[in-house]
């Protein structure tokens, strides 16, 4: 099993064994704020805070304390945006949720979870970093950044079923890098290498945080492109040619960079699988170059 999934599994029965003590001996601390944490060890690993239904932190940890030393000092990305969350888990059935927080240098999957009783929300944090950085590992090319395509593929998953559930477009562009062996026989493998990580800071500028991009293998580049559709396809080929046409204006290379490109849409009426958009916009670019 994960660790992770070892982490959370071990919350929940940290969270169940502390809601049957509040339950039941209706622990309140000097403030008369709730407080369930009873016997739970203070020395624990984890940083958990209590926050009440106006959001003020009503409990806090000494790991907690440590790791978020200026929490009190306004609006914490700890507990940042609670009160969505407070009146999503009011109304849902299941009373917990998770999400992962960036705070400087360092990642915390957050464990939040409302006790209905007491009118609170608890808070458990737990850092993550090590295993962001060692996920990065599996799903990022060491070369240019992107995502690897491992990387690809699992995210590209999660979006495609969630856009077939929502209804909702997204574009598949499938690119590689003109001229690479010419490059690495003309100037050596660390020109190559070069081109690629230019190139992808290049795609990067064009499409949004939100989009996937990536390394799909050698000189291919996988782009997922949300909330676009077959009218995107001339604005999207237009603003890749420009990008590069400035880059290469500005570059101290000796050679151009550009792309041959090919795109495919996912249309929720009539959907294709993944593998089959991925061969479409596959077959684009093949025909393209063709035609040259």
């Amino acid at each position: 099993m994960p660790k992770i999934m070892l982490v959370m599994l071990s919350l929940n029965v940290y969270h169940d064994k502390i809601y049957r003590m509040a339950k039941s001996q209706r622990i309140r601390d000097v403030q008369g704020s709730t407080h369930w944490l009873g016997t739970f060890p203070e020395w624990a690993p984890i940083s958990i805070v209590e926050v009440d239904n106006k959001l003020k932190i009503t409990y806090i940890n000494p790991t907690a304390t440590y790791n978020f030393r200026d929490i009190y000092d306004g609006n914490h990305p700890v507990i940042e945006d609670l009160g969505v969350y407070y009146t999503r888990l009011k109304q849902q059935k299941n009373k917990t949720v998770t999400r992962e927080l960036k705070i400087g240098q360092r990642f915390f999957l957050q464990y939040i979870s409302i006790i209905e009783d007491y009118d609170v929300m608890r808070l458990y944090c737990i850092d993550i970093t090590e295993l962001k950085l060692l996920r990065d590992m599996a799903i990022k090319d060491e070369l240019t950044g992107l995502f690897n395509r491992r990387g690809l593929l699992e995210l590209a998953k999660e979006h495609y079923e969630a856009a077939l559930a929502a209804k909702e477009h997204f574009i598949i562009l499938y690119a590689d890098l003109d001229n690479l062996k010419k490059i690495n026989d003309e100037y050596g493998h660390h020109a190559g290498d070069l081109a690629l990580k230019s190139a992808a800071g290049v795609l990067k500028t064009v499409f949004r945080d939100y989009d996937i991009v990536s390394r799909f293998g050698g000189d291919e580049f996988l782009v997922l492109a949300v909330d676009k559709g077959p009218e995107d396809f001339a604005s999207i080929q237009a603003l890749i040619e420009s990008a590069f046409a400035k880059f290469n204006q500005k570059s101290n290379l000796e050679f151009d960079l550009s792309l041959s490109l090919g795109l495919s849409s996912f249309n929720h009426n009539n959907p294709m699988g993944f593998e089959e958009l991925v061969q479409a916009a596959d077959s684009k670019l093949y025909q393209r170059k063709r035609s040259r």
